[in-house]
């Protein structure tokens, strides 16, 4: 056996309990989104877009998978301007999530709303953070 065929096969076996392990579902019918960008230092689970005709908000658990704190400095949408707001509704300047922790976005909490309220199912958003990159993903509608 050559070295890159021993290698693929000890490659092979190593990932073959993550792949059995993710597949398992445990009973549990709930589901969850997470969005994951190879490289990024954020993810986001169960990205949504919720409300009714005066406001929308998009809500979700951010997580820094960083040893880093990162501070999310500005929010932008395809759906038009969105804002940081505090559960009493006070615009925030910019939000910090701590290293290795999850910030979670919550409609009567801290949260991201529209500016003007929208019809459409699904808002991409761009989080501008403090290091060089962007954060981007999608929000779907969620009952209303």
């Amino acid at each position: 056996m050559n070295r890159l065929t021993r290698s693929l096969s000890f490659a092979i076996i190593l990932a073959a309990p993550v792949v059995a392990a993710s597949c398992s579902s445990g009973g549990d019918a709930t589901s969850t989104t997470e969005v994951v960008v190879a490289g990024a230092p954020l993810t986001i689970v169960n990205p949504a877009l919720v409300g009714g005709t005066d406001a929308n908000v998009v809500v979700g658990t951010l997580q820094n998978v960083t040893d880093r704190t990162i501070e999310i400095t500005s929010a932008s949408s395809s759906a038009g301007e969105i804002e940081f707001r505090s559960s009493d509704g006070s615009l925030l300047a910019s939000l910090k999530v701590d290293p290795d922790s999850e910030f979670t976005l919550e409609a009567d909490g801290v949260h991201l709303e529209l500016v003007e309220a929208t019809s459409d199912d699904t808002v991409d958003v761009v989080l501008g953070l403090d290091i060089a990159d962007n954060f981007n993903f999608t929000a779907e509608r969620q009952g209303e």
